[in-house]
């Protein structure tokens, strides 16, 4: 899909006590990029799920993809009653949630700078992990 923001820049930033502080794994918040693991212990799936977003961000823009997500939230949170849950039941987490066991492209990798600090194993190791929450 085309992206219409495709210069958007974004900081990636590891080891965050943000994420941390949060109980997150990674969160995306434009411009940055939030991922509690240091670049060296971060998994790929973890990767792939949060630059899924950066390419949600970048394909709408950030004013829809948040304003979206919001509502989504909202939405969520009117149905099921669970604030925790209504960040998981929504367009935008399906697809990073699908997206998460596909390899890093070369360009991801680049972006994020990831494996100047990584080893080459751990870029091989990419083993599928079951999603981390049940569908309703």
């Amino acid at each position: 899909m085309e992206h219409k923001y495709p210069n958007l820049k974004f900081y990636y930033i590891f080891d965050s006590s943000f994420t941390k502080f949060f109980k997150l794994e990674g969160i995306v918040l434009w411009p940055f990029v939030f991922i509690s693991k240091p670049k060296d212990k971060t998994s790929p799936r973890i990767l792939k799920h949060e630059l899924t977003h950066v390419d949600q961000v970048r394909r709408e823009g950030p004013i829809k993809f948040y304003a979206k997500y919001l509502y989504y939230i909202y939405k969520s949170r009117q149905q099921n009653g669970d604030f925790q849950n209504a960040f998981f039941y929504n367009e935008y987490e399906d697809e990073a949630y699908e997206n998460e066991n596909n390899p890093l492209t070369d360009e991801e990798i680049r972006e994020t700078d990831w494996l100047s600090n990584a080893t080459e194993s751990k870029a091989s190791k990419r083993e599928p992990k079951k999603r981390r929450r049940a569908r309703k």
